[in-house]
């Protein structure tokens, strides 16, 4: 019997061979069916960040496994050397710039951000802060991802959960963390940046609880990095109830584009004594609107985001 858990492992593995190993074979294979190379190239746009993410994912994943067995002698030397390398990336790729990085010192913060379609940006951040800081940020992601075995090793080694809990004791201890609260449904179904929380608050029941610091965070372009397929008003009601019901995101990806990339950082922001999480939450979510309405051009455009990484304003 096939169980959940060993059908993602299954489909998990067979998804990383594909991008790593079958579709630049396939890819050249197909080239000589003329009508098929628009698709080809569509599908090439998306290899790169494939490749990239694929290949520190596993590089990560195999040396949890080699940690297990032989200690962790290396845990540092290992996790400086990627978020150097993935810090490059973002460099090299995305031009990608943070804005108000001083705030990253800040003990007992938590860092609420929106969650683009990937969040490359909150992965940036990370390696931002431990190369300049020597700063470790922990978050909360989707539950989902830890049943996938490679991406399982990957969240844990870097710090990543699910438990509220956990980044509780993370900020009583001093620690840095942070989470979108609109998470994969503000990243399925936002436009044009606009913040899809759903009323949700438990981050700011957590800041109050702690006392911690929530520092606003924006990254400029950051929803034109990977675009989606839109079905209209029905065909994306369709897939909100479907997410919904079953908490699968359905998306099917347009293009991976090496738009300009820019974190802003805003000033912390405390709970107060008599304020409620709603009330706070609720502050929290117009500061970020205000990153957002303050530096992301209006209206937002691919071509504009695409200029800027170039260095042309427009």
């Amino acid at each position: 019997m096939v169980t959940v858990e060993r059908g993602l492992r299954i489909l998990s593995y067979a998804y990383f061979a594909y991008f790593m190993a079958i579709q630049p074979w396939l890819c050249w294979w197909l080239w000589d069916w003329i009508f098929l190379r628009p698709f080809i190239l569509y599908i090439a746009s998306l290899y790169p960040i494939m490749f990239n993410t694929g290949a520190f994912a596993l590089c990560t994943a195999v040396y949890v496994f080699f940690e297990k067995s032989f200690g962790n002698e290396y845990r540092k030397l290992f996790a400086r050397s990627i978020h150097w390398a993935y810090l490059l990336h973002g460099k090299l790729a995305f031009g990608y710039e943070v804005h108000g990085g001083e705030r990253l010192r800040t003990k007992n913060a938590l860092i609420v951000y929106y969650h683009g379609v990937l969040p490359v940006d909150a992965s940036l951040l990370h390696s931002y802060a431990y190369v300049k800081y020597r700063r470790h940020l922990s978050g909360i992601v989707d539950r989902s991802l830890f049943q996938i075995p490679l991406i399982a090793s990957v969240m844990d080694f870097f710090g990543q959960h699910c438990s509220p809990e956990r980044l509780t004791r993370t900020l009583k201890s001093g620690g840095i963390a942070f989470v979108a609260p609109g998470g994969a449904y503000e990243a399925l179904m936002s436009q044009d940046g606009k913040l899809e929380w759903r009323n949700r608050c438990g981050f700011a029941r957590i800041a109050k609880k702690t006392g911690a610091a929530v520092i606003p965070m924006f990254t400029v372009n950051i929803q034109h990095f990977m675009t989606l397929h839109k079905f209209g008003n029905q065909g994306n009601e369709l897939l909100k109830r479907w997410y919904l019901l079953s908490r699968v995101p359905l998306a099917i990806p347009k293009l991976v584009l090496p738009v300009k990339l820019r974190t802003y950082l805003g000033e912390p922001m405390f709970c107060g004594e008599n304020e409620t999480p709603e009330a706070f939450a609720a502050r929290v979510r117009s500061a970020i609107e205000l990153l957002r309405d303050t530096h992301q051009r209006q209206p937002p455009s691919v071509l504009a985001a695409l200029l800027e990484r170039c260095g042309i304003r427009w």
